[in-house]
């Protein structure tokens, strides 16, 4: 009767005893999932729910992730941080694992400043099997495009169980380093240069959860290496309000994703070498001066396909800004559908020039921030042909000068004919 009682009484044990939590975190397929980014978490006895970021391993035992994930009265060099758990999903490669972060080994000074580096070294309390990411420190520049691996928290896990629980998956996202940083009245940084101190990120689904996430390229031998740290997003009324700001109109009717990173070039610690001087600019002259040349060559291009594609080769589209094209002005009317400029496609100035008159299409232009916040420009034909005189009068070794004059039903005026002719000056005071 014993030993039966005693089977009796561990089964009835058994039937009573709750099922094993399943492991935090997973990621699928296994067979692209990076071994190396996982699961960071803690609970904070002030929440209902635990604290959960993304991870990644840059040595055996060693990991990063953003300063503002680390727990309130732990930020600080060599501060303990046992309260914090690092789960690591099982790949194609590997199992699942998990470990105990040991000690804060360097962090940012400060979490809390769009403009400034956000990130956090920390030692765990074991080497792990696990492959780690490589930092790569050559920066990255405007539209270079970023896979990121972001842990996605399972809300009903936190809320109703109040377990840590999250889902690794890829999040792609467009590098805009025409767009300037926004949402902090002190920030004055321009962020142009591929080693400046943070990335701006655009068409970038981040949410909360998702710091500390790598942001990866592929480098020149086809491996993946880490480049900037993922650290926050900025909320669409952020983002609307900025844009009134600037005194220029969002081009399109909705807003895209957007989000910050930390660019690790700027990011160093004890043994590593001293960061470039781009990481203490706010903006570097010479990436500011470049990309007013590409914004330049953009516009231009633009303009010359529009020419060619309606009215052939021979003509040249010319921008007449704002200010310097009052016939316009008085021909349209004034009020806020008044374009920035026009473009008007006239001949080319060559000896065979001679006096004429033409009818030409005429374009208006549009400046302002499309859904990702970059500046950019629309254009727009006009219902109405246009008609323009040329005067052509002959110099020196065969050149030849061309006066062009706008007809309108106000008069006959001088047009300016030279392309983009304040667009330097106004993109140079002009977030991008």
């Amino acid at each position: 009767m014993i030993p039966s009682l005693l089977l009796l009484t561990a089964t009835l044990a058994h039937a009573k005893a709750s099922p094993p939590s399943p492991f935090p975190v997973h990621c699928s397929p296994f067979e692209s999932c990076p071994e190396a980014v996982g699961l960071w978490a803690y609970s904070d006895p002030k929440e209902r729910i635990p604290t959960q970021c993304t991870t990644f391993l840059v040595g055996r035992d060693l990991a990063m992730t953003d300063r503002h994930c680390l727990p309130p009265t732990e930020q600080s060099p060599h501060s303990p941080c046992r309260d914090v758990s690092l789960f690591f999903p099982a790949t194609a490669k590997r199992s699942a694992d998990s470990a105990r972060c040991r000690e804060v080994v360097a962090l940012s000074p400060s979490c809390d400043r769009i403009d400034q580096p956000d990130f956090a070294l920390v030692r765990i309390d074991r080497p792990l099997n696990r492959t780690p990411l490589e930092i790569d420190r050559t920066g990255l520049s405007d539209l270079d495009t970023v896979r990121t691996w972001v842990a996605e928290p399972n809300w009903a896990s936190l809320v109703a169980r109040n377990q840590p629980s999250a889902e690794i998956r890829s999040v792609d996202c467009v590098v805009s380093r025409r767009t300037r940083v926004f949402g902090d009245a002190d920030s004055k940084a321009d962020f142009t240069d591929p080693l400046s101190r943070k990335v701006p990120l655009t068409s970038c689904p981040a949410w909360k959860g998702n710091s500390g996430a790598p942001a990866l390229v592929r480098d020149s031998d086809g491996r993946w290496v880490v480049r900037a740290l993922l650290d926050r997003s900025a909320p669409a009324d952020a983002l609307r309000q900025w844009v009134r700001a600037q005194g220029f109109p969002l081009l399109d009717s909705a807003l895209g994703e957007f989000a910050y990173a930390t660019n690790l070039d700027c990011v160093v610690w004890e043994g590593e070498p001293d960061p470039p001087p781009a990481c203490h600019e706010d903006s570097s002259p010479q990436a500011v001066s470049r990309e007013h040349q590409r914004w330049k060559h953009e516009v231009d291009s633009a303009i010359r396909c529009r020419i060619l594609s309606c009215v052939g080769p021979g003509m040249e589209g010319h921008v007449l800004q704002q200010g310097v094209w009052s016939p316009f002005q008085q021909a349209m009317g004034t009020g806020p559908g008044l374009p920035d400029a026009m473009v008007v496609p006239l001949p080319a100035c060559a000896p065979s020039t001679s006096d004429s008159n033409w009818t030409v299409p005429i374009w208006s232009m549009r400046f302002g921030f499309d859904r990702d916040l970059r500046w950019t420009f629309r254009m727009s034909l006009q219902d109405s042909l246009f008609r323009v005189r040329v005067h052509s009068r002959g110099i020196a070794d065969g050149l030849r000068i061309c006066r062009f004059e706008g007809i309108f039903p106000t008069g006959i005026f001088g047009l300016r004919t030279d392309t983009l002719s304040r667009c330097p000056d106004r993109v140079a005071s002009t977030p991008r």
